[in-house]
């Protein structure tokens, strides 16, 4: 099991008492399998010592007013794409991104820096919105577009670990290559 996937999943399900309890059990986990650099585990910092510290209630209430009283912030992934855009996934009724990092925390990191370089535009965009709003949560975005890049860094052919290398037509608030295919420079299709 990757436990920084698995960590990443949690900290993106509704907060609970069992979460609050392991938090830094749950850091120090990430810290010693080492996949995030120092830079980006500081990123989540604000995150967990708000998850430790603030009440349940306030945080369960914080997290539904992020992501599922909000469009725009919400962890369904197909929300944020134009039905068209969609593809062969516009008939499935959720992509979570939570549920995803759970089910590929036990799969082979390659495998899973793959998936995350494919939902890379989507996540970015996300990071973006929740930086906007001053969230602690952008922090979990940021690390998992370190992992989605550090993946496609380190691929044969980093090309195809990225769905697309330009926004999706029609995804708000994007425009033009993102950001962290620019980073690769990788060619625009």
């Amino acid at each position: 099991m990757i436990v920084t996937i698995k960590a990443l999943a949690a900290m993106l399900s509704p907060p609970s008492a069992q979460f609050k309890a392991a938090t830094w059990d749950i850091a120090d986990a990430m810290l010693v399998e080492d996949l995030l650099t120092p830079e980006v585990r500081r990123q989540l910092l604000p995150l967990l010592d708000e998850i430790h510290e603030m009440e349940l209630g306030r945080q369960q209430e914080r997290f539904a007013a992020h992501f599922q009283r909000s469009r725009s912030l919400s962890l369904n992934l197909i929300e944020h794409l134009p039905t068209d855009e969609a593809g062969p996934a516009a008939h499935l009724d959720s992509c979570h991104l939570a549920l995803l990092l759970d089910t590929l925390a036990d799969r082979p990191l390659n495998e899973v820096r793959g998936v995350l370089a494919d939902v890379a535009p989507v996540v970015e965009i996300l990071a973006l919105r929740l930086e906007a709003l001053g969230s602690s949560y952008a922090g979990v975005f940021r690390a998992l577009l370190h992992l989605a890049v550090q993946g496609a860094r380190t691929a044969h052919d980093a090309e195809g670990y990225f769905a697309y290398s330009r926004c999706p037509p029609g995804l708000t608030g994007c425009t033009g290559p993102t950001p962290a295919a620019a980073a690769l420079h990788l060619p625009e299709r």
